[in-house]
């Protein structure tokens, strides 16, 4: 019996080494992991099945997630989740090696069989952007009480409350259920997310009153209003330090409201118009100033805002139109009938004729347009005069003929030729009063209406519509009064100056033509609408040069003052258009 127990217990020995020798680098029998028996299989082949048969059943599983009657199901792939192969392998050639003693659990496994979970990697970036879209779609947020608007009646919207996804507690659930392979459902977890206002009763009351009656802006015999429904549009909502909820009227749109008004109410302030009066040599008025007006719309919207909050401190609701005269800042004209004796205008400063004889009729017509909106300008002492804004818009629209002008260097046609002879008028007239200029253009090229009756060569000044200015200052001490006469028999323009002389001289220093440069030879320009053969004109030949002159201003015999002039005249070619015109 002995011996038979001997025999045995060597053949149990030898059979349990010949288990260990043959698994050595096998998973032992009874290891199952993912759902597949990984037992006997090397680590490569386990991995090579778990990648082959478990990884695709795995990215498929799902995992049910339920919200009242809504549910999602997400799979594995969805929540960036995927089998490690070969860790899931490594882990079941590791169970029964793991500490001394182990090959006792070894060979238990053969008896009971142990099944491990699979070793999953998580892809953060896909299960965040999974959870964010979640959140998004079972997001209920909380409704503050507020009013809310029906017709004519204001009423109070109760507060409700609104719920959260509880992040922390759905990722330690997805977090357990991803480690062990598993497919379950998961009601989702929910905090409640309360409103920050709850309580719009009192709101609503301020609300009515606010919008219970027409707020109306008066001035004069004219008056606008805003009714309830129009007050309703401009009701916003805010919260006080108490956390209330209060309302008021947007200012900002009140404000626009009234700045809507000022063309009605706005007007500019206009210098009264002068005449000198030979007779009696003094200014007479020709047309009286008139007062500027400007709605104050700040000052304004402060008054209507103060009469609808007045309403705030009754427990009624307004049961009259709150009336609210409008803030209109006046502004008193420069120059004024009222204070002829004090303009200073006694006498003659200075009279400037030029001629533009040859000029065509639209020309002519020109002239006499733009001068007459100089006739009776006065300008106060210490004023910058602006010959643009004077003269206004130089187009068609506003009576001016096309004629000669000129444009990029060329002479062309269009509306207005004939407004720099008035320029050029002032421009000296200025010139020889002294007055200092701000800005001052001249010609592109050099232009002989200019220099008609012996004028100085450089003696003018361009302007153009609204960029081109000629501007200057009255540093004379008293008020100018400008007159203007233009003589079409003689083909004249006369502009004088009345005020009180300054105490100096003005002289000349020049001409000087600094450089010449040639006109070039003519061009011919092929025109295919004029007959074949026939040529056109459009354009002298002309000399460019520079040309600099001096003013000198003397007082008391010494001189104060010596400013350079200098006038930068481009060449033009003669130009003609070539007829190409055959039928």
């Amino acid at each position: 019996m002995r011996r038979v127990l001997l025999a045995l217990t060597f053949f149990l020995g030898l059979a349990v080494a010949s288990y260990f020798v043959v698994y050595r680098d096998r998973v032992y029998l009874g290891v199952h992991a993912a759902g597949y028996d990984l037992g006997g299989l090397t680590r490569a082949q386990a991995a090579d099945l778990l990648r082959r048969q478990a990884q695709p059943s795995l990215a498929v599983r799902t995992i049910t997630l339920r919200a009242g009657a809504r549910f999602w199901a997400p799979t594995y792939t969805d929540l960036g989740a995927r089998l490690d192969p070969v860790a899931t392998a490594e882990g079941a050639y590791g169970v029964g090696r793991e500490q001394p003693l182990a090959f006792l659990r070894a060979l238990g496994l053969m008896v009971s069989p142990i099944a491990l979970p699979p070793v999953v990697l998580m892809d953060a970036s896909a299960f965040n952007a999974y959870l964010a879209r979640l959140t998004a779609e079972t997001m209920v947020n909380p409704q503050n009480a507020s009013v809310a608007v029906a017709g004519t009646t204001t009423y109070a919207v109760p507060a409700q409350a609104g719920r959260h996804l509880d992040i922390p507690t759905l990722v330690a659930q997805l977090q357990t259920i991803l480690r062990q392979g598993a497919t379950a459902a998961i009601e989702l977890p929910f905090t409640e997310a309360l409103p920050q206002v709850t309580d719009s009763n009192e709101a609503a009351q301020q609300a009515a009153r606010l919008v219970g009656a027409p707020l109306t802006l008066a001035y004069a015999d004219k008056a606008w209003s805003l009714s309830p429904a129009d007050l309703q549009a401009m009701l916003v909502y805010a919260l006080d330090e108490a956390g209330r909820l209060t309302v008021s009227l947007d200012k900002t749109r009140l404000q626009a409201w009234a700045a809507r008004l000022s063309p009605e109410i706005d007007r500019p302030a206009q210098d009264a118009r002068l005449r000198w009066d030979g007779a009696t040599n003094r200014p007479v008025v020709v047309q009286p100033g008139q007062v500027g007006l400007a709605l104050d719309v700040f000052a304004s919207t402060d008054r209507l805002l103060d009469a609808a909050r007045s309403s705030l401190a009754s427990s009624g609701l307004p049961t009259s139109e709150r009336r609210v005269e409008a803030v209109v800042k006046r502004r008193t004209p420069a120059v004024d009938e009222s204070q002829l004796d004090r303009l200073g205008i006694r006498e003659l400063i200075w009279e400037e004729t030029s001629l533009f004889q040859g000029s065509e009729p639209g020309r002519v017509r020109n002239i006499q347009l733009a001068a007459a909106r100089f006739d009776g300008v006065v300008i106060p002492p210490q004023a910058v005069f602006s010959f643009n804004d004077t003269v206004g818009e130089v187009s068609a629209a506003t009576g001016y003929d096309q004629t000669l002008i000129i444009l990029d260097n060329q002479t062309v046609r269009g509306a207005g030729g004939g407004v720099c002879q008035v320029s050029t008028t002032v421009f000296r007239a200025a010139f020889w009063t002294g007055l200092p200029f701000v800005e001052r253009y001249a010609h592109a090229y050099r232009v002989s209406y200019y220099e008609q009756g012996g004028k100085p060569l450089g003696l003018e000044a361009a302007i153009f519509t609204p960029d081109v200015d000629l501007r200057f200052k009255n540093d004379t001490g008293a008020a100018i009064l400008v007159h203007t006469v233009v003589n079409p028999t003689n083909a004249s323009l006369t502009v004088r100056f009345y005020g009180t002389k300054p105490q100096r001289e003005v002289s000349l220093d020049g001409p000087r033509i600094l450089k010449r440069v040639p006109a070039g030879p003519p061009v011919y320009q092929d025109d295919p609408t004029l007959p074949l053969g026939q040529q056109k004109q459009v354009e002298v030949a002309r000399e460019g040069m520079d040309v600099e002159l001096f003013r000198v201003i003397k007082q008391g015999g010494q001189v104060v003052s010596r400013e350079r002039f200098l006038s930068e005249y481009v060449p033009t070619q003669a130009t003609f258009k070539v007829g190409k015109k055959t039928s």
